[in-house]
């Protein structure tokens, strides 16, 4: 569904024209004139980019904006209504565009996070802020382009984890569902876009975090990502969040065990763990292992967890193998070794989606910037 037919979700008509209709064109762009800027749109952005009343003061004054900080706060509380020059000078310094300030509040905002963020008050307001601007920005691109969702928020299964047969049986289900079939996927990221999915990469002031979740206004699913240099590391955490989504366990121990048994499983089914492997194994050779990664994009030592879980290979078996990792420092990667994997994890719809709207002429050219800026960061 598209923000437009949900009552209560923001308002999409004050960045886009369409040339179809000039007379929109005309009302809108007279409506844009007509309208108040927004301070909470002000806020909203600075907390976006993780900055400080002060510290958005210091940045602009190092630019020769002299803007104070009880200035900056009077804009975000609607005592004081910022020049056109100032708006304008505000939209360069936060990343976005003028119009972005006089867009009315998206009231029932609201995140479903499904894991514990351990964030101080102050970093998990930016982090929710910095979700909410890139949500918009994906909401504006689908409305333009009448593209509606189509993802449905499943209820998760509840299950024990050592239920592995039915663990086993609900994966192979999804796996169903996805379309996924024997073959190796070749990239998460398509997969998760073609449900709905956005995929939002996160920034460094958020360090390394990955969380998954909702939107409840327009239920659409979201996925924070951080860049995984380790592209087997990036495909497996992905699907532990998209994990949270399908499996429950009695507490959120068990849960984690079962969201981290989901994301192995559907990368690396039983079937194909029988297929490569064969149904019993002593020993597993490091060549064989370094193929198999190659062929999954999973690493080798998620691959002998695997093959652990399935029984395929006994207690000592992949105590020998943990043994060898550990012996040779090989638990902790800190640079690109071994083997490279050639799996294109780097999501693209909302690229291609901004490509088409820029193409068809839906997006003033005034916003392709701000619209492009995904593909810049």
């Amino acid at each position: 569904m598209i923000a437009a037919d949900m009552p209560g979700t923001i308002e999409l008509t004050s960045i886009f024209h369409y040339n179809k209709n000039s007379r929109v064109v005309q009302e809108q762009i007279k409506g844009i004139e007509a309208m108040v800027c927004n301070g909470n749109r002000i806020k909203l952005m600075r907390l976006a980019n993780c900055l400080s009343l002060q510290q958005l003061a210091d940045a602009l004054s190092a630019n020769s904006v002299p803007i104070s900080r009880a200035a900056l706060s009077y804009y975000e509380t609607g005592k004081t209504v910022p020049a056109e020059a100032t708006i304008n000078v505000l939209a360069k310094e936060l990343g976005t565009i003028p119009a972005f300030f006089y867009k009315q509040d998206w009231v029932d905002f609201e995140l479903r996070i499904f894991q514990d963020l351990n964030l101080i008050p102050s970093r998990q307001q930016e982090l929710y802020a910095f979700i909410q601007v890139e949500m918009e920005r994906h909401l504006e691109i689908d409305h333009a382009l009448g593209i509606r969702s189509a993802f449905e928020i499943p209820v998760p299964q509840k299950l024990r984890a050592d239920q592995h047969a039915q663990i086993e049986e609900f994966i192979g289900g999804i796996r169903a569902k996805w379309g996924v079939g024997i073959n190796p996927i070749s990239s998460v990221c398509s997969i998760l876009e073609s449900q709905g999915w956005y995929l939002i990469s996160s920034t460094r002031q958020f360090g390394s975090l990955d969380i998954g979740g909702y939107e409840v206004s327009t239920r659409i699913p979201f996925l924070l990502y951080h860049p995984n240099y380790f592209v087997d590391d990036f495909r497996y955490s992905v699907l532990q969040q998209v994990g949270y989504f399908y499996l429950q366990g009695g507490d959120k121990e068990e849960t984690e065990l079962l969201v981290q048994r989901f994301a192995r499983g559907i990368l690396f089914s039983r079937e194909q763990a029988v297929l490569e492997f064969g149904p019993k194994r002593t020993k597993i050779s490091a060549k064989e292992l370094s193929m198999v990664k190659q062929k999954y994009g999973i690493s080798k030592r998620i691959l002998m967890i695997r093959l652990h879980e399935l029984g395929i290979i006994d207690d000592e078996c992949y105590e020998n193998f943990d043994t060898h990792l550990r012996q040779h420092s090989f638990l902790k990667r800190e640079k690109a070794i071994g083997d490279t994997l050639h799996f294109y994890e780097v999501p693209t719809a909302y690229d291609i989606k901004a490509l088409r709207a820029q193409a068809e002429g839906i997006l003033p050219e005034e916003t392709v910037e701000y619209f492009m800026a995904i593909q810049n960061r």
